[in-house]
């Protein structure tokens, strides 16, 4: 329940999207909310990665395998 409250205040905040990453060693959970449609991202994501998630328009969940640099990187670049 904190998290969801706490993803929603990010949510609140954010410009095009907010994304939370959770893990260590290329493995990480993640959650990503977007006032845009936050399906393209996670598309994005897949394209570059090894990608398992899904969801729906405003927000994606998943796991994804890639070092924290190129994951923050792509996400920099959207």
């Amino acid at each position: 329940r904190v998290r969801s409250s706490a993803a929603s205040d990010v949510y609140k905040r954010q410009h095009r999207f907010s994304a939370v990453f959770v893990g260590k060693e290329n493995n990480y959970r993640f959650y990503i909310t977007s006032h845009e449609d936050a399906r393209l991202l996670l598309e994005n994501l897949k394209e570059h990665f090894e990608v398992k998630g899904g969801g729906k328009k405003d927000m994606v969940q998943g796991q994804i395998q890639g070092s924290k640099e190129d994951v923050e990187e792509l996400l920099n670049n959207l």
